[in-house]
């Protein structure tokens, strides 16, 4: 099975949260970065060492479901253009991210309680059934 993890990032090129929570966790999976061709910060997610991939937004055809004049939205196509990008390069399963998250984890009631229980690896197959 080929699978990989996206990082959706948005105008924050240094620090995405998300990666170095990756990082600290026993992921075996290629994280790629997805960005706008026109983000202003363009040039320094390149200077990064990141698997970047750049989309225009433009180039992806997604109804956005509204008569608003304003189409700058662009988390709706980003989200589109995973799956474009995932079925064009044989990707079979994948795990689509923003990219602010600090931890993983779940949530239970016990005892009455709401209870944290912190996931170390996300990608663990026990896990994504």
């Amino acid at each position: 099975m080929n699978s990989c993890i996206y990082i959706l990032s948005y105008d924050n090129p240094t620090h995405i949260k998300t990666l170095n929570t990756l990082e600290k966790s026993d992921n075996k999976l290629p994280i790629y970065i997805v960005v706008e061709s026109d983000t202003k910060y363009l040039a320094e997610y390149k200077k990064q060492d990141y698997n970047l991939i750049v989309f225009d937004r433009n180039d992806v055809q997604v109804d956005l479901m509204d008569n608003f004049a304003d189409k700058t939205g662009t988390l709706l196509q980003k989200r589109a253009f995973i799956f474009e990008h995932a079925k064009q390069h044989g990707i079979d399963s994948f795990i689509m991210l923003d990219d602010d998250y600090d931890t993983f984890c779940y949530r239970i009631i016990q005892n009455n309680v709401l209870k944290e229980i912190r996931i170390k690896n996300i990608t663990n197959k026990h896990l994504i059934q």
